[in-house]
C-alpha cells in the first residue's frame, strides 16, 4: 500500500483527530460556534470506520498486521465506551485519553502515516475532495 492511498482515508483522517493533541485543542478547547466538536463525537466518528474496515469487501485494502491492529484498537474503544462517556473521559480522566490518543497514534502509523500528513481540519493532505470531519460549522471555512 502506497502511504498517500486516499483508499484509507475514511479510517485515517478520524484517527487523526484522536491523536492530535493539535487538532483536539483547537476544535475541543478552543472551539467557535461555527467550528466545535465534543470528544465523543470524534470517537463516534472513527467508530463506524474501524467496523467497515473489518468487512470482507474492505480487507483488500489491508495487510493482515493492519488488521490486527485495527480490531484491538476497536476493542480498546469498546472497552473504554462499556465504562464511561468519552466526554467524561476528555474532562476527567486525561490518563485514559491520553492512552486512546497513543493507541490512535499507534494505529496512524501502522496504516503508514504520520501527523504530518494531514491538515490541523484533519483531512489527508494528498486528497482533493472535502473533508469529513464532524465538526459543525462551515467545513470549506478557511484554516
Amino acid at each position: 500500500m502506497q502511504k498517500n492511498n486516499a483508499q484509507k482515508a475514511f479510517i485515517v483522517e478520524p484517527l487523526y483527530c484522536l491523536a492530535s493533541r493539535k487538532h483536539q485543542i483547537r476544535y475541543i478547547d478552543n472551539s467557535t460556534i461555527d467550528e466545535y466538536a465534543t470528544p465523543g463525537e470524534l470517537v463516534e466518528y472513527v467508530y463506524n470506520p474501524l467496523e467497515i474496515a473489518q468487512r470482507p469487501e474492505y480487507k483488500f485494502l489491508f495487510t493482515e498486521t493492519e488488521l490486527k491492529a485495527i480490531a484491538e484498537y476497536k476493542e480498546m474503544i469498546d472497552y473504554f465506551y462499556s465504562k464511561y462517556d468519552y466526554d467524561e473521559i476528555y474532562d476527567n480522566m486525561p490518563e485514559i485519553w491520553k492512552k486512546i490518543m497513543e493507541k490512535s497514534l499507534r494505529l496512524l502509523n501502522i496504516l503508514g502515516f504520520t501527523l504530518d500528513d494531514f491538515y490541523e481540519r484533519g483531512d489527508l493532505k494528498s486528497k482533493t475532495n472535502e473533508t469529513h470531519i464532524p465538526i459543525k460549522g462551515n467545513l470549506n471555512a478557511n484554516e
